[in-house]
């Protein structure tokens, strides 16, 4: 199982999610608060989890195999 962190910039008003541990902590706004931290076996169920989470509409992962429009 692999830990997700979100973390929100009321500067930015933006979520930012990656992996835990990883470096992306450097990137965010110095205003940046972790919310959440959610256990999930892929990126795709951490993102469902962080939609859930946020009350938004259900995620709806990115078909790599559809054509995009061109």
């Amino acid at each position: 199982m692999n830990k997700y962190e979100l973390w929100y910039s009321a500067s930015d008003n933006s979520y930012t999610m990656f992996p835990a541990g990883y470096k992306g902590s450097a990137i965010l706004e110095g205003d940046a608060v972790l919310q959440e931290t959610f256990e999930a076996p892929t990126w795709e169920d951490a993102r469902r989890q962080q939609h859930e989470f946020l009350g938004w509409e259900p995620y709806v992962p990115f078909d790599y195999d559809k054509e995009t429009p061109s």
